[in-house]
């Protein structure tokens, strides 16, 4: 594809391009999978933050367990309002360094030259007031999830919260963050168009959030050095690749929603397609 992949640029050829999102996507898997641990590499300094306050709360609440504390429940349940304070920033660092990847994603769907430390740079300018945003906005529903968790002893009372952000507020602010990495719109604006695109296209979308979004679930995983291997083996590994495949595929649907009628100049750009073509 683009840069000195297997041709030169001069024996580059339109039709050498991928002719569907699908194509696109195992293409970029197949011929630029260094370029995608590059980005894992980079996701894994953004998240050394988070991963800090993780750390701290699993060690804070092994001691408090280890200790056989009375007030072992208020003990853990303050543990718990600082880590989900500490995530504050935390998420806030990790999404500015997100917001340059998205711009190096955007630019590899697009089929597009890469200059990844100019580009990730220019991807930071761009997108870090809407993805900061969308961090606050996740951070608050997070602590809002720990306070109502923590204040009934129901099991089933306690998982409504989490199960809440999983299930809603989580998936809306991943489609929030691929809009915003394509578009310039509002906060609400972004938001609204979120509800629209989540319900309507459900399926893939919830599959491409799990795949993306999973990696917060992982901090349930009880044995604490297995948890962070496989945090640490996700963003490498996985990550980048959940990413751009999501990225594939919320392009294809803005291709078949928004951008054939009015933004044509977006419409299966990166693609090689006849204008008669309906795929």
């Amino acid at each position: 594809m683009k840069n000195n992949n297997s041709q030169n640029k001069s024996d580059f050829l339109e039709s050498n391009l991928p002719s569907t999102r699908r194509k696109q996507f195992f293409d970029n898997l197949a011929h630029r999978y260094k370029l995608l641990l590059l980005i894992g590499i980079v996701l894994i300094v953004f998240f050394i933050p988070l991963l800090a306050a993780l750390v701290y709360r699993d060690s804070s609440i092994t001691i408090i367990v280890a200790q056989n504390f009375e007030d072992e429940y208020q003990k853990i349940f303050s543990i718990e309002i600082i880590y989900s304070l500490l995530t504050i920033p935390c998420f806030v660092i990790f999404f500015v360094g997100l917001s340059g990847i998205m711009k190096i994603i955007k630019e590899l769907v697009y089929s597009e030259p890469i200059f990844f430390k100019e580009d990730f740079i220019a991807g930071i300018k761009e997108n870090w007031k809407s993805f900061i945003m969308i961090a606050i906005f996740i951070s608050l529903f997070n602590i809002m999830d720990t306070l109502l968790s923590y204040s009934f002893n129901n099991i089933y009372i306690k998982t409504i919260p989490v199960s809440f952000n999983f299930a809603l507020i989580f998936p809306l602010s991943f489609v929030g963050l691929l809009i915003s990495a394509t578009y310039s719109n509002r906060f609400f604006m972004t938001l609204k168009n979120s509800i629209v695109i989540y319900f309507r296209f459900f399926p893939t979308i919830l599959l491409s959030y799990i795949l993306t979004f999973g990696v917060l679930t992982f901090r349930y995983i009880p044995i604490i050095f297995i948890k962070y291997s496989v945090i640490i083996i996700y963003l490498l590994f996985v990550l980048p690749i959940t990413i751009l495949g999501s990225y594939e595929n919320i392009t294809y649907i803005f291709d078949e929603t928004v951008n054939k009628t009015q933004y044509p100049n977006y419409y299966k750009k990166g693609l090689f397609f006849h204008k008669i073509d309906n795929n």
